[in-house]
Formats: structure tokens, sequence, C-alpha cells
């Protein structure tokens, strides 16, 4: 056939085989000249991510092949909620056991990522709960929760309602400057809890609670549980010890400077900045006087210290 004779009786193949439009489909990625390619059988399921743990761990494991009642939470920040949660797990009456679905959140933006993805498939991370829950259901005496607002522990706390799986929160947070702010979700829009029942610290969380629609009598006052570690505590190691250990120098006194992430301020900003002014007017003190200052940083590990600050507390002896 005649590219003549083709371009009238045919002319989308004629088009289609233009060695023009050829290399300007193959240089710009356009598929919609290109002939669909045929599928063999039905379409393929989505797969979850490759982080995802589809088997319990080993700790799981052993909780659940031990007798006696056995409680799931998702680990998030080790020392925030896990710390407080691992506070209930010394008894031999029950078993607390994460729920190990992710990997582990040393890594930087590990966190965030699998939050965006959370957040961007809830329909698959439902699958993935719904598949590690089922087999275990008639194992799992209830879920412990921290908070509920973000949307990995929502997932998991709507997922135990359709198992019927009872909902524990103890908050690990303590009410914000700005309560409007407090145990709120801004993108979701989250902000009560949906537990069966919820062990707030006072009166504050209580009323924050209610006022948006928890019932009461689901609210039990117990104080702040995550402060009870600290009640007679006693050190780990001498003074001497720990100066040898990170450096210091055991005959010169040790200022102690908690950094925030000043994440839930009115302009986050604005508090960084005060923050690190009021770190450098300390280090400068403690200079002028031969003391020592130790920072210690955000559990979250947010790279909070300006550049110039980080060097200068590097430097300074």
């Amino acid at each position: 056939m005649s590219k003549l004779s083709k371009l009238i009786n045919h002319p989308v193949d004629f088009v289609r085989d233009s060695r023009v439009v050829r290399s300007a489909i193959e240089w710009t990625g356009a598929t919609w000249l290109k002939a669909p390619k045929p599928t063999d059988g039905p379409p393929q399921r989505p797969k979850p991510p490759k982080w995802f743990h589809a088997k319990p761990g080993s700790e799981l494991s052993r909780a659940l092949d031990a007798e006696g009642p056995v409680y799931l939470f998702i680990p998030w920040i080790r020392e925030h909620g896990d710390r407080l949660i691992d506070s209930f797990s010394r008894s031999d009456e029950y078993a607390i056991a994460p729920l190990d679905l992710f990997p582990s959140f040393d890594a930087p933006g590990r966190r965030r990522s699998v939050s965006r993805y959370v957040r961007k498939r809830p329909d698959m991370y439902r699958r993935m709960l719904l598949h590690r829950l089922t087999p275990i259901r008639d194992r799992i005496s209830g879920a412990i929760f921290t908070f509920d607002w973000h949307p990995v522990m929502r997932g998991f706390a709507n997922v135990c309602e359709e198992l019927e799986i009872p909902r524990i929160l103890v908050p690990h947070e303590s009410v914000f400057f700005d309560k409007d702010k407090y145990y709120r979700d801004d993108i979701s829009g989250a902000a009560c809890p949906t537990a069966d029942v919820v062990f707030c610290w006072g009166d504050l969380q209580r009323d924050i609670f209610e006022s948006r629609g928890f019932p009461p009598s689901r609210i039990h006052r117990t104080g702040a549980p995550k402060f009870d570690r600290y009640h007679e505590a006693q050190p780990k190691l001498a003074y001497r010890q720990f100066c040898r250990l990170f450096g210091l120098h055991p005959d010169r006194e040790l200022l102690l400077f908690a950094a925030q992430p000043m994440d839930l301020q009115l302009d986050q900003s604005a508090a960084l900045d005060a923050q690190a002014r009021a770190i450098e007017d300390l280090l400068a003190f403690a200079e002028q006087t031969h003391r020592q200052l130790l920072v210690r940083l955000p559990p979250s590990k947010d790279d909070i210290l300006p550049a110039r600050l980080r060097e200068r507390l590097s430097s300074s002896s």
C-alpha cells in the first residue's frame, strides 16, 4: 500500500507510523497515539509498601504464645508514647506487645514517609491492619493508645472497632498553650478520641474532650502516668561516671537546657529563634563562669538548632 493510499484509507495508522510522530512520542513520553498494550487476566491488585511487615515479629509472637491477656500498641516515638507504654508492661498478669507493622523509625524521615503513605492510601492501610489483626483477634484483649488523632493511630483505632477490640487511651501530652491546637490533626480534622475509655491527666484534658463530644462517663482522671518513673528515681550512674562517659569535666558545674521543637507555638519560627538566643546567652554565661552546658535535644530528633549555634556548641570547651 502506498503512503498516499494509506493516508486516504487509514489516516490514524498513517499518523501513528509516521517517523516524525514516533520520534515526538519518544521524546515527550506522550502515550495518546500509542497502541494500547493487551492485558492478560484480571487487573493486578495494589501491593502494600515494601516496609510493611506482613508477619508478627519475635516480641509479639512470644506474647501470643504465652498465657494471659495480650494488649497491642503501635510503636511510634520511642522517647514519648512508647516509653509511657513501656512503663505499663511490668506485670506477669498480662502482656503488652507491639503491632510491628513498620520497620524501626530510627532512620531519618521514615516516620514522615509512613504518615504520608497512610494519608494517601487509607484503604491499603486498612487492608494491612486487617491482614495482621484478623488471625490473632481471639488472643487480643485490647489496644492501647497514647494518642489516636494521627491517621496512623486513627486507622488502627477504626479497625479495632470493626473487630470489636477494646481501645484504651492514656494521653502522653499535656494541654498546649493554645487549647484549640491540642489533640487535633489539622489535615483530617480529627480532634476527639475514638477510644472506649480515656485515662486523662486531669480537668483540662477532660474538659477539652467533653467539649468535643466525648462521653463523660468514659473518662477517668488518673494524674500523669508519664511522670511516675521520676518518683523517687535513682541515677543509674554516679556524676563522675556520667561526666567521663560524655566527655565532661567532673569538677565543673553542669547546666542543662532541655530544648523544644516549638511546633505548637503560635509562631514556631520566632519561638525557635528565641530559644536559640537563650541557648547562646547561656553558653556565653557558662564560658565566662567556667561552667559546662549540656543541651538536650527533642526526642523527635528534629533539627532545631541553627548551624552557627551547633558549631559554637561543638567547639566550646
